[in-house]
């Protein structure tokens, strides 16, 4: 057992990062306060997601922003989508409301209330995927697909949006927790068709 915020720092290390690019917010806070990896912090989330991109470039790795949702998320769109036009691997993960706080309108909360938005609409044509993780026991899986899926095949951005509350709970690990690159190449491919 593990808390998930171990666990994506311990992930994203795995995957060779050396350096993480953000804006602190507290729907990103249990992620941003307990990673294992040096932060730089940038004063705006647009500088984030294009510092990120050329620090990929330069250091041929793939890089990770942390932001908050809503405004945090569409602050770096631009960055987010020159990732996807360069081919440059990016994983954007946001935070967001706590699965018990969604559909009230809570701040900054991401759904079709009060005029709030979906991050993961705004993003969609300008990454290679998107994931919601909207329980505990998905975190694994997705984390190690979208992984994968950043430098397979073209490189490019992909995004998870996290809600704050399931970035603090304890996550049990399956016994085979081996990234599988056949499973990713498939899900590629299968990303490759519904664009077309």
């Amino acid at each position: 057992m593990m808390k998930v915020y171990e666990y994506i720092s311990k992930k994203i290390k795995e995957n060779g990062v050396t350096n993480v690019f953000g804006v602190p917010g507290s729907y990103i806070m249990p992620i941003w306060q307990n990673i294992d990896i040096p932060i730089t912090l940038c004063t705006h989330e647009g500088d984030a997601s294009y510092i990120a991109s050329a620090y990929s470039k330069r250091a041929q790795e793939l890089s990770v922003v942390l932001v908050t949702s809503s405004p945090g998320v569409s602050n770096a769109i631009s960055g987010i989508a020159s990732a996807y036009r360069d081919s440059v691997p990016l994983l954007i993960i946001s935070g967001t409301t706590s699965i018990s706080c969604q559909g009230l309108g809570a701040f900054q909360e991401e759904s079709d209330y009060d005029r709030a938005f979906c991050s993961v609409e705004i993003t969609k044509p300008i990454v290679k995927k998107n994931y919601i993780i909207k329980d505990v026991n998905d975190v694994e899986k997705v984390f190690n697909e979208a992984l994968g899926l950043t430098t397979i095949g073209r490189p490019g951005p992909v995004h998870i949006s996290i809600p704050v509350d399931i970035q603090n709970m304890e996550m049990e690990l399956n016994t085979v927790n081996i990234y599988d690159k056949s499973a990713a190449k498939k899900i590629y491919y299968q990303l490759l068709k519904s664009r077309f």
